[in-house]
């Protein structure tokens, strides 16, 4: 709370007309207080409201609430008792102004105790105690006249010496009015002074005057009573009405109800209100080391206003008694914070607001308002919901920690932008290799930024041009900046000048800043790059060294040194435009001096081959692909590195890989023999499943030949596959080089990339075992722990994505079947031999006999078999009505099938899919029961076979026979997941359709009774009714 100038005034006094009450009620004086305030503003910080709720959590602990609650006890007592003693007598009083007991006087000032006072078109008189007016008559008063006159009833204030309006009425012209001005007690006004105003609308010109803090009110005074307001009638133009004419067509009635009137009352009035909220730092990931700017850097990581609410003229009654309320009248304005250059502008227009709030027992709340109107748009909205979720932190302290997880996990820069929407509006990505300075054009900003750094910027001045001006941040101190660059959507380049280079022999052209500006969502961001781009599609981390040619002297000079992280695209070179430049490899991990050889930045013109690069390794080396790409729109070159080979599996299991490798012919047809004794290397690699995608390293050259041989390495007892499988540039029928498409921006490569890394990178998620019940499983899909043989497919992809040069491998099984269903079940052939086992949560490549002859699922109790009836793949296509024949599964076409196991009946569903070039048969409960009450729910599941009877009896169950189903109270679908019911043979619970209720008689163990008011449903089943019993666990 900022400093703020405060008057108050404290008025008690003792009216005779309290005596009619008895007890000490009737003793008790009448408090006024009055507090005038010229400027209030508040500073409200989330941390700050935090930090109260602990002190105050703190204090209820430390003070314990049993002191606490034997006071509010004693209070309610002794106030009950007090005012069980209380005069409840009602006084009415008929026809006021004509009762003979009022003298009416002319003038402007307050009338006195029955007294009438008429001025203009206003009548005014007092009560010698408090009354509230019950009715109002009106005789009509203009007969011929269609002048429309308003009169207003108002209750003169002594706290603020101001009228308070409290009804607005119209004359009649024909028949008598009657106005019921209080029609509850809550919201019936006692008061000593009121009057009636008449007035035309077309002679109404008169404004609520702001309230302006008159500290010259509470200096001491000799006449207590010489603050009395100024002329009634001011600021009114004479209406069509006069005061004598209206005072014969009134017939006011009172009521005087002592019980009623409040004991205390309490008149803030406030000249200006402003509350600042402001926002909570957030959490950033720590692996956002590149960030700068608002929110990042140590300097700008504080809070901001965000939403300022300003309440002008504001009121405030509060009123003790027995019928307590809250009274509020102001004028309300709301700003919001513009991200962009941090300026406040408006949000909510300056509206008037008036209120009351009863307090006692039921609590009402009236609202009366002008005309709202609000200024919305995206990025307000995203202000706005950053800032409820600063303050739904204070309220919910997991939020913050379900925040702090979500950052932790994915690529941290990304994620902290993310989190940072609607705080910053304006981001500036840095790519180049060098440190560059940027500011306002037209003012003195001068701040870095660093290579590969994002700085979260916002304009210094609102006045001066929106551009932005670069230059190298080298030691001096004149920088020489660029030309401004709009903050737009769009793509342009400036040029930038170095001190050091001069004389027109050294200056042979210019070094260009490339800059490319677009809309992400709430944000704008604007990418910062140079002539070169440098992309690294390998596993491992690559260093660089960036060369060009001086025309002076004909040497090469070095340019720029880095390292590029795996499978990214981070790094941008600045370079002359019409200098040769070339650039070198070698792996950062070896600890070695030697580089490869250099590398042209300029695309091959040989059958649009990429650069085949060697990089040493040691003392060896590992031949690589380098391919470049010029852009037409703006000749600016990307080179990416890739691998030679890579391998995707969508197998269970690991798979050990051995290579053998010889150099030999690039064709098929002159791939080597058995027969040829040459040279050749092995080599043993481990390959992940499971949809991973891996890269092979392999020896030589792209005229190398490789055969491959697969063996399960979780399998101890998996014999080698015999069949070598051939790996070379030659073995696909179209060239990998071919149909290497032109490209008119740089960033069109670099997000086919990123798109490529999200899908088949180290990181990447696959999916796998991608099927339909893959959501089923609550868990994560395991490994089987047995394999049977199977047979694989293999197939050769080019790797064309971004001018991509990779040769991939994929390895795929025949049929893939998982099993999202709690239960361990046996996939059988047709003559009932064992084929495998299908573990929960656990995808199993079954051997090819599954897409073409039928086959069985078994579950094994002790030395039991209990076998489902026989299914079967159905292979042609159903269409869209069409259906497949019993037992049979088709795609996109389930089947319900049972397993009986004696006393009980496994209900499943299987599932046929197509996705990634796979056959997916999935395995599911069939029902899910799904809780949505507050507390666990007892299931027992029983199913009936088909018959004729109409009812049963149902044994009785032991709890141990139960399933408890926890509460999902959110609206996923998950539950129970249900396969298992008891089975009940000859009995048939009701003939109703399914889903609806039926009653039934059971047997009832009368010591133990279980199913009391239980409901049964009835559930579809192929051969089965399924019927669902359900008691509430205490």
């Amino acid at each position: 709370m900022h400093p703020m100038v405060a008057g108050a005034q404290l008025d008690a006094t003792w009216d005779n007309w309290r005596k009619q009450e008895s007890g000490v009620v009737a003793r008790r004086p009448s408090i006024r207080v009055r507090i005038d305030v010229d400027k209030m503003i508040l500073e409200l910080r989330p941390c700050d409201v935090a930090a109260f709720l602990r002190i105050r959590e703190s204090l209820q602990e430390t003070m314990g609430r049993s002191e606490t609650e034997t006071y509010i006890r004693n209070s309610v007592n002794e106030n009950s008792a007090s005012t069980s003693r209380t005069n409840t007598k009602d006084y009415h009083f008929f026809d006021d102004l004509r009762s003979g007991a009022f003298k009416i006087i002319s003038g402007s000032q307050l009338p006195m105790a029955y007294q009438v006072t008429l001025q203009d078109n206003i009548i005014s008189w007092r009560y010698p105690q408090p009354r509230a007016i019950f009715q109002i008559t009106v005789h009509p008063v203009l007969e011929d006249s269609e002048e429309v006159v308003e009169c207003a009833l108002e209750f003169h204030c002594p706290l603020l010496a101001h009228w308070e309006p409290h009804t607005f009425f119209k004359l009649p012209a024909t028949e008598p009015l009657e106005l019921y001005p209080s029609t509850s007690q809550t919201d019936t006004v006692y008061a000593t002074t009121w009057r009636i105003r008449a007035y035309s609308n077309l002679e109404k010109d008169k404004t609520d005057l702001p309230f302006v803090f008159d500290e010259k009110i509470f200096v001491p005074r000799h006449d207590p009573l010489g603050a009395e307001p100024g002329a009634a009638g001011e600021g009114y133009r004479e209406g069509a009405v006069n005061a004598e004419r209206l005072m014969g067509a009134l017939r006011v009635s009172s009521v005087h109800t002592p019980s009623s009137v409040p004991h205390a009352t309490l008149a803030v009035r406030v000249g200006a209100l402003d509350v600042h909220a402001h926002d909570d730092p957030r959490d950033l990931p720590r692996q956002s080391q590149s960030l700068e700017g608002y929110y990042v850097s140590k300097p700008l990581m504080r809070s901001h206003r965000f939403i300022s609410i300003n309440m002008k003229n504001t009121e405030v009654h509060a009123v003790v008694g027995i019928l307590p309320r809250i009274l509020l009248n102001t004028n309300i304005s709301a700003d919001i914070l513009n991200t962009a250059d941090g300026v406040m502008e408006p949000l909510i227009e300056e509206f008037r607001a008036r209120g009351s709030v009863s307090l006692n027992g039921g609590r009402k709340l009236f609202l009366k308002m002008g005309d709202v109107n609000v200024k919305l748009d995206i990025p307000k909205l995203y202000t706005l919901k950053s800032m409820l979720n600063d303050w739904r932190k204070v309220c919910n302290a997991d939020a913050g920690e379900r925040e702090r997880r979500a950052a932790s996990s994915g690529e941290a820069n990304n994620v902290a932008t993310k989190v940072l929407d609607g705080r910053i509006s304006l981001w500036i990505h840095n790519t180049c290799s060098v440190a560059l300075r940027m500011g306002q054009a037209d003012t003195d900003e001068s701040i870095p930024i660093g290579a590969g750094a994002s700085l979260a910027y916002r304009w210094l001045s609102a006045t001066a041009p929106k551009k932005l001006r670069f230059a190298i941040a080298t030691p001096w101190l004149d920088w020489r900046w660029s030309n401004g660059v709009a903050f737009v959507n769009g793509s342009c380049r400036v040029r930038l000048e170095e001190k050091q280079v001069v004389g027109e022999a050294n200056r042979a052209g210019e070094t260009f800043l490339y800059i490319r500006v677009k809309d992400v969502g709430v944000r704008r961001d604007m990418h910062l790059s140079g002539r070169i781009t440098l992309a690294n599609m390998l596993r491992s981390p690559l260093m660089f060294k960036v060369r060009e040619k001086c025309p002076a002297d004909n040497t090469w000079k070095n340019v720029s040194t880095g390292t590029i992280d795996g499978e990214s695209v981070p790094i941008s070179v600045l370079c002359n435009e019409e200098r040769d430049v070339v650039f070198k490899l070698r792996f950062s991990a070896l600890e070695t001096n030697r580089w490869s050889g250099d590398i042209p930045l300029k695309e091959c013109r040989q059958d649009k081959m990429p650069w085949l690069v060697k990089v040493p390794t040691g003392e060896s080396y590992s031949a690589i692909w380098c391919r470049v790409v010029r852009a037409h729109a703006d000749g600016r070159v990307i080179a990416t590195a890739w691998p030679f080979f890579m391998v995707r599996s969508h197998l269970p299991l690991d798979a050990e890989v051995t290579i053998k490798s010889k150099p030999g012919a690039v064709t098929v047809q002159d791939a080597p023999s058995q027969n040829e004794a040459e040279a050749e290397t092995l080599s043993v690699q481990t390959v992940v499943g499971r949809g991973a995608t891996q890269h092979l390293q392999t020896p030589g050259t792209a005229s190398t030949t490789h055969s491959l041989t697969f063996k399960y390495s979780d399998v101890s007892d998996c014999p080698s596959g015999t069949l070598e499988i051939p790996l070379f540039y030659g073995v696909t029928k179209t060239s990998v080089f071919a149909n290497a498409k032109s490209v008119n921006e740089i960033e069109e490569i670099a997000e086919d990339l990123a798109e490529w890394v999200r899908h088949s990178g180290a990181r990447a998620e696959s999916g796998w075992p991608y099927s339909i019940v893959s959501n089923h499983w609550p868990g994560t899909w395991q490994r089987p722990s047995r394999q049977p043989e199977t047979e694989i497919l293999v197939n050769y992809v080019p790797v064309r994505v971004g001018g991509g040069c990779s040769l991939e491998l994929l390895i795929r099984p025949l049929v893939l079947i998982a099993n999202a269903s709690p239960l361990t079940l046996t996939l059988r052939a047709d003559n009932g031999a064992p084929l495998c086992a299908l573990e929960p949560g656990v995808a199993v490549a079954a051997p090819k006999d599954v897409m073409t002859n039928p086959f069985f699922l078994s579950k094994e109790i002790g030395r039991e078999t209990f076998v489902s009836d026989k299914l079967r793949v159905w292979q042609q296509e159903p269409g869209r009505y069409g259906q497949a024949p019993p037992n049979h599964v088709a795609l996109d076409r389930a089947v319900d099938f049972a397993v009986r196991c004696g006393q009980l009946v496994e209900m499943l569903t299987m599932c046929y899919e197509e996705k990634e070039k796979l056959n997916i048969l999935g395995i599911t409960p069939t029902f899910v029961f799904i809780n949505r009450l507050q507390r666990d729910v007892s299931v027992l599941a029983l199913a009936v076979g088909d018959t004729t009877h109409e009812e049963c009896f149902l044994p009785t169950y032991s709890d141990t026979e139960f399933d408890i189903v926890e509460p999902t109270l959110d609206t996923r679908y998950a539950g129970q997941r249900w396969v298992r019911a008891y089975n009940l043979f000859a009995v048939n619970f009701c003939k109703t359709n399914a889903g609806k209720r039926a009653p039934v008689r059971r047997l009832v163990d009368t010591y133990n009774k279980l199913f009391d008011d239980v409901d049964v449903f009835a559930l579809p089943e192929p051969q089965y009714k399924k019927a669902i019993s359900i008691t509430l666990q205490n």
